[in-house]
């Protein structure tokens, strides 16, 4: 991912922490 959007990333990361608890 581009460093365009610096929340974007922050958000996918969130996204793919929420099933990694698993």
């Amino acid at each position: 991912m581009t460093k365009r959007h610096p929340g974007l990333r922050k958000a996918v990361m969130r996204t793919f922490s929420l099933p990694s608890p698993l």
